[in-house]
C-alpha cells in the first residue's frame, strides 16, 4: 500500500491535512485500517456467538459477510 493511499485512510480523523508530507500521516492511515479490520472481525465473532448458523456454515456466511463488507466500505463508507 502506498504512502499516499495510507495518507488519505488517515484522512477520515485529519481532514484536509492528511495529505501534507507529515510521516505520521501514513501510520496513523495504516493504524486505523487495522483497527477497522479488527472490528469487522470481531463484529462478525460475536454474531457467531448468537445464531448458530454462522458457525455451521461459516464459509458461505464469511463469503457473503466479507461481500457485504467489501461493498460497505466501498460505496458507502
Amino acid at each position: 500500500m502506498t504512502t499516499r493511499v495510507r495518507s488519505g485512510i488517515g484522512g477520515g480523523g485529519l481532514g484536509e491535512g492528511a495529505l501534507a508530507p507529515e510521516p505520521c500521516n501514513p501510520a496513523l492511515g495504516l493504524a486505523l485500517q487495522w483497527i477497522m479490520s479488527l472490528r469487522i472481525a470481531a463484529g462478525y465473532v460475536v454474531a457467531a456467538q448468537r445464531l448458530a448458523l454462522l458457525k455451521r456454515r461459516w464459509i458461505e456466511c464469511g463469503l457473503a459477510y466479507g461481500v457485504v463488507v467489501f461493498f460497505v466500505m466501498n460505496y458507502v463508507v
